[in-house]
């Protein structure tokens, strides 16, 4: 709902905004459970190495799901790159 998203930031300035792994996940355009399994594991690592490593293998084998995951920004869904812990 865009009103609330508007009203959050003004009531809880300090709050973040993170979307929901299980939601992103359903919502990759796939057939390949290997894809939403490596994104799930990409949202959980804690060093960029291992979050490439996840990535990369999206990228390898799901070229447009990759597409759909980087249209989301990592800051929002990755642990990894969230500025505050979940």
């Amino acid at each position: 709902n865009p009103e609330i998203i508007n009203v959050v930031p003004k009531v809880f300035p300090f709050a973040i905004h993170t979307f929901c792994v299980f939601h992103i996940s359903n919502n990759i355009k796939t057939t390949l459970e290997s894809t939403r399994i490596a994104f799930r594991m990409a949202v959980k690592v804690l060093t960029s190495i291992d979050f490439d490593k996840h990535m990369n293998a999206i990228r390898n084998t799901d070229p447009m799901g990759l597409q759909y995951i980087l249209g989301i920004p990592k800051e929002t869904w990755s642990n990894l790159y969230i500025l505050m812990s979940r």
